[in-house]
């Protein structure tokens, strides 16, 4: 609880100087902070009790997760690999509409976006399979114990 009144403080003072913040993720004692504008990742170290040099993305982006070894960010319908360091930018792969989640489970991204989840393999960028919905979805959240992705639906009555 105490990282994450720490986290929401980090991002109130990091925000007079930034906007739109979309997300944050914490791994290994850093905490990642994604905005669009400016299109940057700023980190803050937990250890050291200071802000890291932000990294600067080559796109606006819309969503981001972390692992041990990578940052994927998605850039609209893309989706790429950084490393730890914001170095090393590598296309993974493309899908159906714009991202609005990222996970990452072992080896492998899921690309949550309004049509479905597309999963890639994180090392080579191999579509590994396309699941499409019926419905629209978004507020996708995935549970790494279960393996499973949930949202709700869009543009249908009442919404699930």
């Amino acid at each position: 609880m105490k990282r994450l009144l720490i986290a929401l403080l980090l991002v109130s003072n990091f925000a007079t100087a930034a906007t739109d913040w979309l997300s944050s993720e914490t791994d290994t004692g850093t905490q990642f902070f994604l905005f669009k504008s400016p299109q940057i990742i700023a980190r803050y170290d937990f250890e050291a009790d200071t802000y890291l040099d932000p990294i600067e993305l080559s796109d606006v982006p819309g969503a981001f997760a972390i692992n041990d070894k990578y940052i994927v960010v998605a850039y609209e319908n893309a989706v790429y690999r950084l490393d730890k360091d914001g170095q090393n930018e590598t296309h993974l792969g493309n899908t159906a509409d714009s991202v609005n989640g990222l996970f990452i489970m072992n080896s492998t991204v899921f690309a949550a976006h309004s049509d479905g989840i597309t999963s890639l393999n994180i090392e080579t960028g191999e579509t590994i399979e396309t699941h499409e919905s019926h419905y629209s979805m978004a507020g996708f959240t995935f549970n790494t114990s279960s393996m499973r992705a949930y949202a709700r639906s869009l543009r249908v009555s009442p919404s699930d």
